[in-house]
């Protein structure tokens, strides 16, 4: 990578990061409570995301052009941390069945997909406890970058195994 190619990279990440911080600021859930730091060791956040959300993400459109496929595959990542009891109480409630069929038809193709989102996060990414809480598109002429916030989550252990 030439030299000027690298600096452009570079500011283009550093204007990424602000937006990603200032989003983070708004933020109601968490807002002052995140601290930003670099990626310390391992993957990248956003390396692992793009992997994971592949079978759903379009790759001839932009990322900054999927933002509803791009907020489901978050949903699907964050939902797989739960424990399983409470993501499916969480699915039944946040999926309302219809009386009206063809509803109903599409209700049942979004929860299918998400279970499949979830089973492919286990499969793939079981040992990834990090759980997104924004991301950021910042759309470019040569690449998009895509970074992500995220917070490590410690699992409680397991009261039946105590």
């Amino acid at each position: 990578m030439g030299v000027m190619r690298q600096l452009r990279k570079s500011l283009k990440q550093g204007r990424q990061y602000e937006s990603l911080r200032r989003k983070l600021e708004q933020n109601k859930v968490f807002g002052d409570k995140v601290k930003l730091v670099g990626a310390r060791r391992g993957r990248k956040m956003s390396d692992v995301f793009v992997e994971y959300a592949e079978p759903l993400l379009d790759p001839s459109v932009p990322y900054s052009e999927q933002d509803r496929v791009i907020k489901m595959a978050v949903m699907c990542w964050n939902l797989s941390l739960l424990p399983k009891d409470e993501r499916e109480a969480l699915l039944r409630d946040g999926f309302v069945k219809s009386k009206e069929p063809s509803l109903s038809d599409g209700v049942n193709i979004i929860v299918s997909m998400v279970e499949e989102m979830i089973e492919r996060k286990e499969r793939l990414f079981a040992n990834d406890k990090r759980m997104i809480i924004e991301w950021n598109i910042e759309p470019g002429a040569d690449e998009e970058l895509l970074t992500i916030a995220y917070m490590p989550i410690r699992m409680q252990p397991d009261k039946e195994k105590l």
